[in-house]
């Protein structure tokens, strides 16, 4: 149902775009976003969220949404304005994953090696 629905709404529009839609048809509760690249000036302002922040939706309501930046907890926003940053998106429990090169964590590198690979055992919020 929701893919016919995504399809509807891109009309003759590329399966990406369709693709993009369904996942906001989806529900964002849980999911990591970012601030479109079109939006210029969210309706609620900026606070100290960018383009570049990416965040977890805390709770969505009709068409709003709280979401959780490490710039800024509970920024409300329109869902519109929102779109799911597909590689963050995908950090979940059990997942492996590697630091970036040329990055270093906020919290320090703890046990795990700079360039190693580690399993994700848990996510507890953007901070």
């Amino acid at each position: 149902e929701r893919a016919r629905e995504a399809l509807a709404a891109v009309g003759g529009g590329s399966i990406e775009e369709a693709a993009e839609t369904c996942s906001r048809l989806a529900g964002l509760e849980g999911r990591a976003v970012r601030v479109r690249k079109e939006v210029e000036h969210p309706k609620f302002e900026w606070g100290a969220v960018s383009h570049e922040s990416i965040g977890v939706v805390v709770k969505e309501e009709d068409t709003q949404a709280w979401v959780s930046f490490a710039e800024q907890a509970s920024w409300h926003c329109q869902k519109d304005e929102l779109m799911i940053d597909p590689v963050a998106d995908m950090i979940r429990p059990n997942v492996r994953v590697r630091v970036r090169a040329g990055l270093t964590p906020k919290r320090g590198w703890g046990l795990l090696q700079v360039d190693g690979v580690a399993t994700v055992v848990a996510i507890s919020g953007c901070q």
